[in-house]
Protein backbone atom coordinates (compact mmCIF):
# COMPACT_ATOMS: atom_id res chain seq x y z
CA UNK A 1 0.00 0.00 0.00
CA UNK A 2 1.16 3.49 -0.84
CA UNK A 3 0.99 6.16 1.32
CA UNK A 4 -0.14 10.07 0.18
CA UNK A 5 1.01 11.72 -2.66
CA UNK A 6 4.52 13.60 -1.90
CA UNK A 7 3.70 17.10 -2.04
CA UNK A 8 6.53 19.85 -2.40
CA UNK A 9 6.43 22.61 0.78
CA UNK A 10 7.53 25.53 -0.77
CA UNK A 11 6.11 28.64 -2.85
CA UNK A 12 5.94 29.48 -6.13
CA UNK A 13 8.98 29.15 -8.11
CA UNK A 14 11.25 27.32 -6.08
CA UNK A 15 8.66 24.52 -5.56
CA UNK A 16 9.11 24.02 -9.45
CA UNK A 17 12.57 24.08 -8.85
CA UNK A 18 12.08 21.13 -5.89
CA UNK A 19 10.83 19.00 -8.35
CA UNK A 20 13.98 16.90 -9.89
CA UNK A 21 12.28 16.77 -13.54
CA UNK A 22 11.26 20.69 -13.40
CA UNK A 23 14.86 21.50 -12.01
CA UNK A 24 16.46 19.51 -14.44
CA UNK A 25 14.54 21.53 -17.64
CA UNK A 26 15.67 24.86 -16.04
CA UNK A 27 19.30 23.36 -16.21
CA UNK A 28 19.52 22.12 -19.51
CA UNK A 29 17.63 25.00 -21.20
CA UNK A 30 19.94 27.29 -19.60
CA UNK A 31 23.00 25.78 -20.69
CA UNK A 32 21.56 25.05 -24.39
CA UNK A 33 21.55 28.70 -24.99
CA UNK A 34 25.07 29.15 -22.90
CA UNK A 35 27.05 26.78 -24.74
CA UNK A 36 27.75 28.31 -27.85
CA UNK A 37 29.15 31.55 -25.63
CA UNK A 38 31.14 29.72 -23.19
CA UNK A 39 34.28 30.88 -24.24
CA UNK A 40 33.24 34.68 -23.39
CA UNK A 41 32.47 34.52 -20.28
CA UNK A 42 34.36 33.44 -16.99
CA UNK A 43 31.70 33.54 -14.39
CA UNK A 44 27.96 33.01 -13.77
CA UNK A 45 26.08 35.63 -11.54
CA UNK A 46 23.06 34.77 -9.56
CA UNK A 47 21.00 36.61 -6.67
CA UNK A 48 18.70 34.97 -4.46
CA UNK A 49 17.96 31.07 -2.91
CA UNK A 50 15.95 29.70 -6.11
CA UNK A 51 18.88 31.46 -7.95
CA UNK A 52 21.86 29.49 -6.35
CA UNK A 53 20.19 26.29 -6.69
CA UNK A 54 19.98 26.74 -10.27
CA UNK A 55 22.98 28.68 -11.27
CA UNK A 56 25.65 26.36 -8.93
CA UNK A 57 24.42 23.71 -10.83
CA UNK A 58 25.25 25.96 -14.10
CA UNK A 59 28.66 26.78 -12.83
CA UNK A 60 28.97 23.55 -12.04
CA UNK A 61 28.74 21.61 -14.90
CA UNK A 62 29.76 24.28 -17.67
CA UNK A 63 33.04 24.81 -15.45
CA UNK A 64 32.77 28.21 -14.73
CA UNK A 65 32.89 29.96 -11.72
CA UNK A 66 30.28 31.59 -9.50
CA UNK A 67 29.20 34.81 -8.36
CA UNK A 68 26.56 35.34 -5.28
CA UNK A 69 25.45 38.51 -5.19
CA UNK A 70 22.52 38.95 -2.08
CA UNK A 71 19.63 40.06 -1.98
CA UNK A 72 18.97 42.99 0.97
CA UNK A 73 16.63 40.93 2.81
CA UNK A 74 18.39 37.60 2.76
CA UNK A 75 19.62 36.91 6.70
CA UNK A 76 23.22 35.81 6.12
CA UNK A 77 26.73 34.82 7.85
CA UNK A 78 28.80 36.79 5.52
CA UNK A 79 29.01 40.84 5.61
CA UNK A 80 29.51 40.81 1.70
CA UNK A 81 26.85 41.59 -0.04
CA UNK A 82 28.74 39.87 -3.31
CA UNK A 83 30.78 37.14 -3.47
CA UNK A 84 33.11 35.52 -6.14
CA UNK A 85 36.43 36.08 -7.87
CA UNK A 86 37.14 39.26 -9.06
CA UNK A 87 38.42 40.57 -12.42
CA UNK A 88 35.73 38.24 -14.62
CA UNK A 89 33.38 38.49 -17.23
CA UNK A 90 29.91 37.37 -16.12
CA UNK A 91 27.03 36.41 -17.26
CA UNK A 92 23.74 36.97 -14.97
CA UNK A 93 20.57 34.47 -14.95
CA UNK A 94 17.63 35.20 -13.45
CA UNK A 95 14.41 33.83 -13.77
CA UNK A 96 12.55 36.95 -15.57
CA UNK A 97 13.63 40.60 -15.22
CA UNK A 98 10.65 42.93 -14.85
CA UNK A 99 11.56 45.83 -13.42
CA UNK A 100 15.19 45.76 -14.01
CA UNK A 101 15.71 46.49 -10.11
CA UNK A 102 17.26 42.94 -9.64
CA UNK A 103 19.93 42.94 -12.69
CA UNK A 104 20.70 47.11 -11.93
CA UNK A 105 21.49 45.83 -8.38
CA UNK A 106 23.52 42.90 -9.37
CA UNK A 107 25.52 44.58 -12.38
CA UNK A 108 26.16 47.14 -9.24
CA UNK A 109 27.66 44.73 -6.83
CA UNK A 110 29.64 43.13 -9.66
CA UNK A 111 30.83 46.31 -10.13
CA UNK A 112 31.99 46.42 -7.32
CA UNK A 113 34.37 42.58 -7.47
CA UNK A 114 35.94 44.62 -10.44
CA UNK A 115 34.17 42.23 -13.13
CA UNK A 116 31.90 42.91 -16.19
CA UNK A 117 28.32 41.75 -17.34
CA UNK A 118 28.74 40.52 -20.42
CA UNK A 119 25.50 38.61 -20.98
CA UNK A 120 22.48 37.44 -19.46
CA UNK A 121 19.85 34.88 -19.80
CA UNK A 122 15.88 34.73 -18.03
CA UNK A 123 13.85 31.94 -18.33
CA UNK A 124 10.61 31.93 -16.83
CA UNK A 125 8.37 29.20 -15.51
CA UNK A 126 4.65 29.29 -15.06
CA UNK A 127 3.57 26.12 -14.68
CA UNK A 128 5.11 24.61 -11.40
CA UNK A 129 5.23 20.80 -12.46
CA UNK A 130 6.75 21.70 -15.51
CA UNK A 131 9.18 24.51 -17.66
CA UNK A 132 7.35 25.93 -20.02
CA UNK A 133 9.52 28.68 -21.07
CA UNK A 134 7.36 31.63 -22.28
CA UNK A 135 10.08 34.01 -21.87
CA UNK A 136 13.89 34.35 -22.74
CA UNK A 137 16.03 36.78 -22.82
CA UNK A 138 19.62 36.30 -24.10
CA UNK A 139 21.95 39.73 -24.22
CA UNK A 140 25.30 39.38 -25.39
CA UNK A 141 27.71 42.16 -25.58
CA UNK A 142 27.08 46.31 -25.07
CA UNK A 143 23.69 47.56 -24.91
Amino acid sequence: MRGPKPVPIACGHVQGLLRADTYQKVINYCIKYLKPHAHEFDAIAVSGYSMALVGSTIAFKMKKNLVLVRKPSESRYSPLDAEGITGQKIVFIDDCIASGSTFKRVADKITELDCKVVGYITYLDREISTVKVVESTIFWGEE
